[in-house]
Order: C-alpha cells, then sequence, then structure tokens
C-alpha cells in the first residue's frame, strides 16, 4: 500500500497536490468541476480529479486540436506560433557547438519546437501523450524527432535542455512527471528546465475565478502561481529558479485574495503568463539514499514503505522516535496512530523535505549530529530505525544501539532494520554503506544490548511478508489489496533482517504480508530495468542511424534521378517509337539495368515493368485480354456535375475498376472523365472518356492539365493515389488542380503514405489497415471498402466448391507477390499429388512461376491462364476449392472477397488488410511461412466440412459489407456532402 497523494483528510476536504494541505478552500464551480484554491501552496486545482482514461481520450481527438474545443485550440500551429521565438531564444542561450546537445519538449504537440532545435543539430527528443499529434509530428518530421507516447519508453540520459510549455497545467500530480524525469536521470544539475503556464494569481484570474480565460476543467486541473512554481522547483532542490510575466495584461483590477501574501505574485499580477527557467538540481543524488515514495521504481516501495506498515501496528498511542528518518515518509505514517512521534536525523535537505512535505500536530523533525545522546532517558515507548545503521562503522553502530536501549522506556521496543548483503550485491557498490551484516553480525549487534531480540525477515516475493519463516504460517497482518497468502517453494533470500528488541519478553508479534505476486521480484525486476535501459538505448542508436542513412539516400536518389530521368525518358520514346527489334531493345535496357541496379534497383524495378509492358520479349506471348465496354446503367440526368478520375495507371486493377464502376452507377447523376500517364494499347477499358497525359521531357504536364481543367471545368477532382511510383505526375496534376480551384478527394487504394495537401478535402482509404498504417485518423479521413459485382461473381450452379483445386487471381507482378510466391502451391502439390493448382493472370512473374513449376517437376499438376478479362474470371472461380493469397502487401484484397462470395475459404499471409478483410487471422499464416500456409491448405482440403462452413461464413461476410452497391451509396453521399447536394 504506497502513499496516495490524492487521499482524502479526515474530514472529507480534498488535500493540495503541492503541499498536501487540509486548508483548502473551494473557489468555483465550472461545468460540473469544482475547483479549490490552496492558500498555503498559492495554487488553484479541480477535485475530484478525472480519471487518466478520460485525460487520454481527451487529447487523443483531432477536435482538442484543431476544433476550437473549450481549454483546446481552433488552429494548433497559429496559436502555439508565438512561443517558437522564445525558444529559439533558449537554444541560444547554449553557447557553442550544438553537437551533443540534447532537447526533451515534454507534451511536444505536432514537433515544432523540436523541428527548429534539429535544424541546429541537436538531438530532439518528445514525450505527447496524443495518439493524433504523434501522428502528425511522424508525418511531418519522420524519423527526425524520437517522440514516444510516455516517460517509461524515453531514452534514459540527462538533457540539456527540457521544456514544457503549457503543459504543466494539465497535470493532476506535478511531482509525479518530475520524480519520473529523476528517476530516469533526464533531470542533472546541467539540465536547464523551462516552462510556461497560466498565471493563476494575475489580476484577472483574481478577479473573475470562474470566468478566467484560462480555466479549463478538465483540461487545465492544477493553476499555478509564480510563487508556487518557486516553491515546487526549489523543494526539487533547483539552485537557480527564475520567474518572468509572459503576454502583459491591460487595465488593472484586484491582484491578490486577502489570506495569501506574495511580493512576487504582485509584482507579475499584471502577466496573463508566467516563465519560469530553473537549473542547478541534484535531487537525483538526493534521492539515491533516501525514498521519496513516487519516486524510483516499485522495488523501492517494496523495499521501504512494509517496514513501517509493519511498525505502524505496534506504536498506536505510544510515544514514538524514528531513528534515521530521512525524508519523514514513514514518520508521517507512524504519526497516523502514535500519540507522538520524533523524527530524527542529520540531513538538513532531508528535514527539510520532510517539513515541507509532512504536516500532523502529533509529528516533529529534530536535527541531532549526536546518536541521540542529548534525549532525555527512557522518553520513547517505541524506537524505529530503518536502513539507517548500515551507514556507520561498527563502533558506532554498537553505539546507536546503546543509546537506543538507554532512551526507551521499560517494557519499550527498538524496531530496526538492516539490508542483507546477499541481496544488495545486485545493485552494484554502494558507497553509503560502511558496514553492511549478515544474518550473524546483526543479532550478535542487537544482543550486546538488548536481552530479548526476535529476528524477522523480509522478503519481496514480489509480496512482501515480514516473519519468522519464508512461508507465514501465524496469523497475519493485511494491508493493500488482500488476497489468500501462496506457498512459495522456491528458495527467495530475504531482502532485509527486521529485529524486534526489548528489555522483556517480546509477546504478541503478528507476521505481515504485503501481498503482491509470488517470484522472486528484486532480482528479475533489477535484471529488466537494466536490459530495458540498455534496449531503449540500442533502440535509439538504430533509429537515428536510420535516419541518418534515409537523408544520404535520399540525397543519392535526387541526384541519380537528376542524372537519369532525361535518359529514361529519351529511353521511353524509343521504345514506343519501336525503335529495333525486341531482342535488340531488351538487350540494350538490361545494359542500362546492370549500370544503375546497385543504386535503384528498387525505384528502377518498377520502370523495367513498365518497360516490358512497352516491348516485350520475344518467346513470352503478349497479353490477348478483351477491352471492357464502360457502359451507364441508368438514364442520364438533365444537369450532372462534372468529376475527373485521376489515376496514373489505367489498366487492369483494383483502382482502375473503382473508376469504372463510379462511371457506371453514378454516370448518370455525374459527368465523369479520366485524366492518366498510361493506358494499354489495346485498351483495358473502352466506352469512357479518358485523356492521356505523359509526363515528358519538357515537363509541361502541369500546364496541359490546367488547360484541360480550364476547358472541362470539373467540380470535383479525384485523385486514384498510387504513391512514390507516379510520385512526379501526381505532383504536377494535382498542382493543376489547386489552381484551378475544386473540391479535390483523394483514393489512397494501396498501402502508401497519401499525397497530403492542405486543399485536399478528403482522404479515402481502401481500409482501416491503410489508413491506420499510413493516414491519419481525422475528419479529413473516411474508409470506404471497394465494391464487387458480387452479381456477377457468384456460383451459378448447385454443386459445392470442388475439393481438389486451389488458386489465385492476381496481376503476376512484384508490387503484391515475391518471385517465391509459387512455392507455397508447389508444395502443396507435392505432398497431396492429387490436387490441382490455378493461376489466373499474366505479368512479368508469369515466366518465373512456369519455370520453378517446371524444376519441380509438377507442371501436370498447374495450369497458367495467362492475362484475362474480368468478364472470364467467374467460370475460373467456380473450378477453385480453397483462394490462396500468397502477397507480401495488401491494402484491400478486391480479388479475395470475390471468392468469399462463391462461398470459397480464403487462406494467405498474415499481411495488411487481409484480415480485416475475413474478419478473423485463424487462416493466415506468418508473413512469408509457406510452410504454415501449405498445412493450412492441405487440412481445409481434408476437411470438406470444415471448408465448407468457412465458405458460408465467407459469403455471408462479403455480400454484407463488400458489394459494389454499398461502395457506390458511400461515395455518392460523399459527393453530394462536398458539392452541398441533396442525397
Amino acid at each position: 500500500m504506497g502513499v496516495g497523494r490524492f487521499a482524502l483528510s479526515e474530514d472529507g476536504r480534498p488535500l493540495c497536490p503541492m503541499c498536501r494541505s487540509t486548508e483548502s478552500k473551494f473557489l468555483c464551480s465550472i461545468e460540473g468541476y469544482t475547483i479549490w484554491r490552496c492558500p498555503t501552496s498559492r495554487i488553484d486545482f479541480v477535485w475530484p480529479m478525472p480519471s487518466p482514461h478520460t485525460l487520454k481520450s481527451l487529447y487523443d481527438r483531432e477536435d482538442w486540436f484543431e476544433g476550437g474545443e473549450c481549454g483546446g485550440y481552433c488552429d494548433y500551429d497559429a496559436q502555439t506560433e508565438p512561443i517558437l521565438g522564445l525558444f529559439a531564444q533558449l537554444l541560444d542561450e547554449f553557447e557553442g557547438s550544438a553537437v551533443g546537445r540534447s532537447v526533451l519538449d515534454i507534451g511536444c504537440g505536432y514537433g515544432s519546437h523540436l523541428a527548429m532545435a534539429a535544424q541546429r543539430g541537436w538531438k530532439c527528443f518528445g514525450v505527447e501523450v496524443s495518439d493524433h499529434a504523434r501522428r502528425v509530428t511522424k508525418l511531418r518530421h519522420g524519423n527526425a524527432l524520437f517522440v514516444v507516447d510516455c516517460l517509461e519508453n524515453l531514452v534514459a540520459h540527462e538533457f540539456d535542455l527540457i521544456v514544457l510549455f503549457d503543459v504543466i497545467e494539465h497535470l493532476p500530480d506535478p511531482f509525479e512527471l518530475f520524480y519520473a524525469l529523476f528517476s530516469k536521470g533526464a533531470i542533472g544539475p546541467r539540465t536547464k528546465v523551462v516552462i510556461t503556464t497560466p498565471n493563476a494569481r494575475s489580476s484577472a484570474a483574481v478577479a473573475d475565478p470562474a470566468g478566467w480565460t484560462y480555466r479549463h476543467p478538465p483540461s487545465h486541473l492544477v493553476y499555478y502561481s509564480a510563487e508556487a512554481l518557486h516553491a515546487f522547483l526549489t523543494s526539487l532542490h533547483f539552485a537557480k529558479v527564475e520567474i518572468a510575466g509572459l503576454f502583459p495584461l491591460e487595465g488593472s483590477g484586484r491582484s491578490k485574495y486577502e489570506d495569501e501574501y506574495s511580493a512576487l505574485n504582485s509584482s507579475l499580477a499584471a502577466s496573463a503568463g508566467l516563465l519560469c527557467k530553473a537549473e542547478g538540481s541534484n535531487f537525483k543524488s538526493f534521492m539515491q539514499e533516501r525514498y521519496v515514495p513516487g519516486t524510483w521504481s516499485r522495488v523501492a516501495e517494496y523495499e521501504h514503505l512494509p517496514r513501517y506498515q509493519f511498525a505502524k501496528h505496534r506504536v498506536a498511542g505510544t510515544k514514538v522516535l524514528d531513528f534515521g528518518c530521512g525524508t519523514g515518509y514513514g514518520t508521517a505514517l507512524l504519526a497516523e496512530v502514535a500519540d507522538s512521534v520524533v523524527g530524527l536525523d542529520i540531513d538538513d535537505t532531508a528535514l527539510d523535505w520532510a517539513r515541507h512535505h509532512h504536516h500532523n500536530p502529533r509529528l516533529s523533525f529534530e536535527k541531532r549530529s549526536d546518536l541521540g545522546m542529548s534525549l532525555p532517558d527512557h522518553s520513547f515507548d517505541v524506537i524505529t530505525c530503518f536502513e539507517m545503521i548500515e551507514h556507520v562503522n561498527e563502533t558506532t553502530q554498537i553505539e546507536v544501539i546503546r543509546q537506543c536501549r538507554r532512551m526507551l522506556t521499560p517494557g519499550g521496543q527498538l524496531i530496526i532494520s538492516t539490508p542483507n548483503p546477499d541481496v544488495t550485491q545486485n545493485y552494484g557498490e554502494n558507497p553509503f554503506h560502511l558496514r553492511e551484516m549478515t544474518e550473524r553480525q546483526f543479532l550478535h549487534l542487537l544482543k550486546l544490548s538488548f536481552s530479548h531480540v526476535l529476528l524477522l525477515k523480509q522478503w519481496i516475493r514480489p509480496s512482501v511478508s515480514i516473519g519468522s519463516d519464508q512461508t507465514p504460517h501465524m496469523p497475519l497482518t493485511f494491508c493493500g489489496p488482500a488476497a489468500p497468502p501462496v506457498t512459495v517453494r522456491d528458495p527467495c533470500l530475504p531482502l532485509a533482517y527486521v529485529a524486534i528488541c526489548s528489555d522483556e519478553p517480546i509477546r504478541e508479534v503478528h507476521e505481515m504480508c504485503y501481498l503482491d505476486s509470488s517470484v522472486d521480484h528484486v532480482a528479475a525486476l533489477i535484471a529488466n530495468e537494466k536490459r530495458f535501459s540498455h534496449l531503449q538505448f540500442e533502440y535509439y542508436k538504430a533509429h537515428e542511424h536510420i535516419f541518418s542513412l534515409q537523408e544520404q539516400l535520399a540525397v543519392k536518389e535526387r541526384e541519380l534521378l537528376t542524372l537519369l530521368g532525361p535518359r529514361l525518358l529519351r529511353l521511353r520514346r524509343a521504345l514506343r517509337a519501336k525503335a529495333g527489334s525486341p531482342r535488340e531493345v531488351s538487350t540494350v535496357v538490361g545494359r542500362i539495368m546492370e549500370v544503375v541496379a546497385s543504386a535503384l534497383v528498387r525505384r528502377l524495378g518498377r520502370v523495367t515493368a513498365r518497360v516490358r509492358q512497352w516491348c516485350v520479349p520475344e518467346g513470352l506471348p503478349a497479353p490477348q485480354c478483351k477491352s471492357y465496354q464502360v457502359q451507364i446503367m441508368h438514364p442520364i440526368e438533365r444537369s450532372r456535375p462534372k468529376v475527373v478520375h485521376a489515376i496514373a495507371n489505367f489498366n487492369i486493377g483494383g483502382s482502375s475498376r473503382l473508376v469504372v464502376d463510379l462511371i457506371e452507377r453514378l454516370g448518370h447523376q455525374y459527368e465523369q472523365e479520366i485524366i492518366t500517364s498510361f493506358q494499354p494499347d489495346p485498351p483495358s477499358y473502352t466506352g469512357a472518356v479518358i485523356h492521356e497525359h505523359e509526363l515528358s521531357y519538357a515537363d509541361d504536364l502541369e500546364e496541359r492539365v490546367f488547360g484541360y481543367l480550364c476547358t472541362f471545368r470539373p467540380h470535383l477532382f479525384h485523385v486514384h493515389y498510387w504513391g512514390e511510383t507516379d510520385k512526379a505526375w501526381y505532383d504536377a496534376v494535382l498542382s493543376a488542380a489547386n489552381k484551378f480551384g475544386c473540391q479535390i478527394i483523394e483514393n489512397v487504394n494501396t498501402p502508401v503514405t497519401p499525397y497530403w495537401g492542405g486543399s485536399i478535402s478528403r482522404y479515402v482509404y481502401v481500409s482501416d489497415y491503410v489508413l491506420e498504417a499510413f493516414g491519419r485518423r481525422d475528419r479529413k479521413s473516411l474508409v470506404i471498402y471497394p465494391g464487387s459485382n458480387l452479381g456477377l461473381f457468384r456460383r451459378t450452379n448447385s454443386e459445392a466448391a470442388p475439393q481438389d483445386c486451389i488458386g489465385m487471381v492476381y496481376r503476376l507482378e512484384e508490387d503484391k507477390l515475391s518471385p517465391q510466391a509459387i512455392e507455397v502451391f508447389i508444395k502443396v502439390v507435392m505432398r497431396r499429388p492429387s490436387t490441382k493448382v490455378l493461376i489466373v493472370g499474366g505479368g512479368t512473374l508469369l515466366r518465373t512461376y512456369q519455370k520453378a513449376v517446371r524444376r519441380a517437376g509438377v507442371s501436370k499438376a498447374f495450369r497458367f491462364t495467362g492475362y484475362v478479362s474480368y468478364e472470364e474470371l467467374p467460370p475460373l472461380y467456380e473450378e477453385m476449392g480453397v483462394f490462396v493469397a500468397p502477397v507480401w502487401k495488401e491494402s484491400f484484397g478486391h480479388v479475395s472477397v470475390l471468392a468469399m462470395n462463391y462461398g470459397i475459404p480464403v487462406v494467405g499471409y498474415d499481411v495488411g488488410g487481409l484480415a480485416e478483410i475475413l474478419g478473423t487471422r485463424e487462416w493466415l499464416a506468418p508473413p512469408g511461412n509457406d510452410d504454415r500456409l501449405a498445412d493450412m491448405i492441405i487440412n481445409l482440403l481434408r476437411d470438406p466440412a470444415k471448408s465448407s462452413s468457412i465458405g458460408l461464413a465467407n459469403k455471408q461476410r462479403a455480400q454484407y459489407k463488400f458489394s459494389v452497391e454499398a461502395m457506390i451509396e458511400s461515395y455518392r453521399e460523399l459527393y453530394a456532402k462536398l458539392l452541398r447536394l441533396p442525397r
């Protein structure tokens, strides 16, 4: 049971989060929240505090940053811009080079301050609890900043600068944050901490407490005066604390409360905000040998608090001396039940902390350096002395015990503890411990002065027990959550020895369990913390190295593209003009690729695929697909808004099919045309108006598209974005659309980061997977699942799906399939020779797959269809008993939905949006694990009942979620909403 900072006082009044005073006074009520004022600490605070879950859900939303909510922002960037100048001045205060310097921004928002520091060469870290803000930061700054959601995930090291700009007022307990920072080693003597916060003792705040501009519960929870900030930081041992005013107020008014006096507060009453700078704290070293509840780890709590809980049950109604009281947390605990308690220590800083943080009329603290010799004989009924005796040498230890015996009343008791050296070795060498004692040595010391000694032991398992044996067997006193004791059979060393000493026989000792669990918690936690800190540091080094490599790669890519771009364009023109034989052209392309492959293999891989489309190598038959005739399905209405679809490649594929569906099913309401960089010859689709605008060497694409838009005059510009592959083309067409000035919709139909632009009205994602992995969940974003023509793709006979045929339907290209994707089919056939395999689709991987099948000697089981038209797919699906999706990347998976509507089980790798489509991961193997995927396929082939059950569930799910009618209705609503038309 820890010492809670937010417990109610005995009379039910709230305790001040700064000084724990019970003298808080009601100030005002706002939106159901009660505000209290503490005259002692000179702060205001909300009581009761909202839960952490309430606060997290408040800040996770975009509307808090951009929605104009009370306590939030209308425009986060605009409203926080004024602080950028102050931050620049803070960076200027650090002389010399920024190399090796680090800054931590707590509540870093969108990372604007850190980005400024990064440009100067600082190592930049941020803590931001808001999921929305971290997404924005990642999108804007990539890996240039190291931003985490909580302090626990921060890389442990001492920072040069820590800033909290308008953050501290959002924290229920400021001590909790700073204790964590000190415990992580983030604040050292050279660290400068800078805080800005509203001034709760400004004339505006005092004159109208409820109407004050910055009174925003539950967002703002603690409202600080300059005096409160100064006292807070001074208590944390900052040697230098400076506070100035920010944002002068016009006019004057009531500037103080009658029961508060502070020259500092009065001098800043005309300032709306406060700027506080603090540095030179030694609190980290102060904590090293003085436990303060809430600091360090859970192990520290398990070590220290249970001993005082144990003593508390033995001191009711007595006079107590706490010998070596340290920061006084335990002394205060004893004073809750004792008649009087004196805390004794030799350290002024520890006693100052104790007096500042613990208030009880039965409690006092004294400094004495004479081992208590100046205190009267027989003046205490109980003396506690916890973790003090090992700090002195053997001679002094003997004298301490003798003095304790002298100060005790007849029959009084000394309750004393010392750590077990076998356990403290886990921590490493401790220079503050002059003589640690074994159990035998400790007993010998105590028996020099006391005739009766009962030696108990303290274990952390991680439940804490104090008793005569590892397994408690006498009646127990429970503290904290009561639970049945658990028998621990594995050996576990006692953390410390706790002894009760008296000149009379010791009676009625109840062993105590401070229950939590049943493992050797100390050794495990210390090892885990060391390992975790090491991993955090290694992760940060890797993160920093990746960012450096990304920057180097970006420079090299720009250089190479500058060099090769014009040459590739000229090569493309030559190829399309059919200069030379196919074999000659293939040779030229191969030579070029040999020169640049080491630097551009991934980027030029896509170019190679296009080159192969333009000029097919000898021996590979060109695809002979029948063009699909696009037809508007309903009578055309008289007045139709105009829509332009921009798609880089209008070929066979899901994005192209979406455009066709929109034209066919909404063409009667919207006049629609298409602009593209490329369409095949012969075209995949006819019957639609298609304008081919190729990115040319002359780079006049933007002007050509702008001229077209001025002629057609669309109301909507619908972009179907494919990512970096054709980014230059999208740059030009979107720039033209921005210049023209119409509503812009961007579809993100592949797993890529969207093309971000302020003029884009809506981002439409193909799945939640793509939205979460690559986009940002805000009011501009929505998910519309691609719809399939399930009326066309359905089983035409009543027979069940075949059980001896497996297959897939894909363009056989490396954008989704790897060259090894065929292996899973080969393994199934080799283990089950009766199985047939149907590979539907054509592409550059077709020959690779055919060769692999021939090498495995299973060609008779395989059938490769090559390219087929959309209308030719249904009978091919009907042949399959299991549909396989062996893809390495998948944003949605239109072909899988079609298989589901046939009542076919779908299996594949657990990548992208496949689990979202299927509604389960049960039939998805780990990516690339073709043995596991083969097992799944064979299990389904062997179990027709299971296969049929899965197929039925698939069909029901497909018809409910993925029909073309549902998709079209969603786009109908989106178009109407953007154009403000009746739906």
